[in-house]
């Protein structure tokens, strides 16, 4: 044992809070994912092995997963503003601020400039609810 200790405080679901800018109040969510990816390839010489690395564009994307009560009123607001559903808003309009407060230490995750890019619905038997997974993408991720 390297006799570092532990404080036992993780974070777990019930201490996320995600914010988003169009409503100015928490989502009702049970799902989100987010991710900052970068196209990274080797690169090669004379010889079969790699002599170095090249760096591509970086991409940011993720998913919520909301009830569709939640969608529904997303997609009010974004009438109310003038758009279609939520599909229509531009990513201009709209961040996530995901906070983790797990009464020890909180970290903030800014999404800035989200743009959702997919919009469909289903259900099945059994569900007791009814959840929908809505993609999107966003460009930068500010982190505190």
């Amino acid at each position: 044992m390297n006799g570092l200790k532990v404080n036992g405080i993780n974070y777990d679901w019930g201490d996320v809070i995600i914010v988003n800018t169009l409503t100015g109040v928490e989502i009702g969510c049970t799902d989100i994912k987010y991710s900052k990816k970068q196209d990274k390839e080797l690169v090669y010489g004379q010889s079969n092995e790699p002599i170095g690395m090249g760096n591509g564009k970086i991409s940011y994307e993720g998913s919520i997963t909301i009830h569709k009560t939640g969608v529904d009123r997303l997609n009010e607001l974004a009438r109310k503003l003038g758009f279609e559903d939520i599909l229509g808003v531009p990513a201009a309009n709209l961040n996530f601020t995901v906070v983790y407060a797990n009464g020890y230490k909180m970290t903030t995750d800014t999404l800035i400039g989200v743009a959702f890019t997919d919009l469909s619905r289903g259900t099945k038997s059994g569900d007791k609810s009814m959840e929908i997974d809505l993609p999107f993408i966003f460009w930068k991720m500010a982190s505190i």
